[in-house]
């Protein structure tokens, strides 16, 4: 079986490729014939002997296989690309052998003119995930806090406020509502009470532990963090500030760098609020935009590693922060 996911909304594909590996180890708790392969844009080695190693590599008591392979199409070389789509069309049993999936998962859109694109998108079990907006935004967030509590509504002014807040980030928005649907118990969730629980977190924590790392002072951020967690955050929580915030500063940097250093302008220019704005210059000017894109890069391979068990998110968030 293949599934081709793709799409700018990550988070949402992210969920539905966890969902089937959740359902895989469900079945292997010993996690043989699991494999995880992300593709870089570097790598100019060919990825043939990968894929047929870890569709090759069969449990001594578990057929079942599951082969997940991360950003192929984004980051593959055309050579690549070719490789594998011959060994897909010669192995045509593939598109529906139940006892062996292969996941194609992109962190974004692809370039559509592709051959291995055309071939996914005819062939294999595909869905496009695009970032949502507006009232199918608003519908998500109330589907996702009902499946935590089904005694919890949204008022609709409480739905517009936390949405744009973090509209733009599928990890922390889902955080955002288990904190607030947890503190609610049941009822009706006010905008008052979305004020509250997210703003206010949001930049007391963010931006003071940001500025720490963007200012070299680790001992500082490495505080702020464990303060965090003693207050009760989650080290998945705490982890998509870091990641939303060092996002606002590349959207910012790209104009910052370039000249534009107009509170107003930026704001306009980045597509984000004025406060985000005003608070991200003073950690621009003390950093420089190969270090954003280097932290970021960092944090992108971070969330990864802990999503698949790899590292325990507590100590890997300490060594990011003593490293950064």
């Amino acid at each position: 079986m293949i599934y081709f996911f793709f799409g700018p909304d990550k988070f949402r594909s992210g969920c539905k490729v966890a969902e089937i590996k959740a359902r895989f180890l469900e079945k292997n708790p010993t996690r043989s014939g699991l494999s995880v392969l992300k593709v870089e844009k570097e790598d100019k080695n060919s990825f043939l002997p990968a894929w047929q190693k870890a569709l090759g590599a069969q449990g001594l008591f578990f057929s079942k296989q599951l082969l997940i392979v991360r950003n192929f199409l984004l980051n593959a070389t055309a050579a690549n690309q070719k490789e594998i789509l011959e060994e897909l069309e010669i192995k045509k049993e593939m598109l529906t052998d139940q006892e062996r999936v292969v996941i194609f998962w992109e962190e974004g859109a692809p370039k559509e003119k592709e051959k291995l694109f055309q071939y996914l998108h005819q062939k294999a079990k595909k869905q496009k995930f695009d970032l949502l907006s507006g009232p199918k935004l608003n519908e998500w967030i109330v589907q996702e806090a009902q499946k935590i509590n089904p005694n919890i509504s949204f008022s609709r002014p409480a739905l517009n406020i936390l949405a744009g807040y973090v509209s733009d980030d599928g990890q922390r928005l889902s955080l955002e509502i288990k904190k607030i649907v947890d503190f609610k118990g049941e009822g009706e969730i006010t905008p008052e009470e979305v004020e509250a629980l997210v703003k206010s977190s949001m930049q007391a924590n963010i931006f003071e532990t940001v500025e720490a790392l963007s200012g070299g002072n680790k001992s500082k951020a490495l505080e702020l963090y464990h303060r965090q967690l003693e207050g009760g955050d989650d080290p998945f929580y705490v982890l998509s500030m870091y990641v939303y915030q060092f996002r606002n500063l590349l959207k910012m940097g790209e104009f910052f760098y370039a000249g534009e250093q107009n509170a107003y302008n930026l704001a306009k220019l980045a597509g984000l609020h004025p406060f985000v704005v005003q608070k991200g210059m003073s950690q621009l000017r003390r950093t420089s935009l190969e270090k954003i894109k280097a932290t970021y890069q960092k944090l992108s391979d971070l969330d990864l590693k802990i999503k698949t068990g790899e590292l325990e998110p507590k100590l890997a968030l300490d060594k990011f922060i003593v490293e950064c």
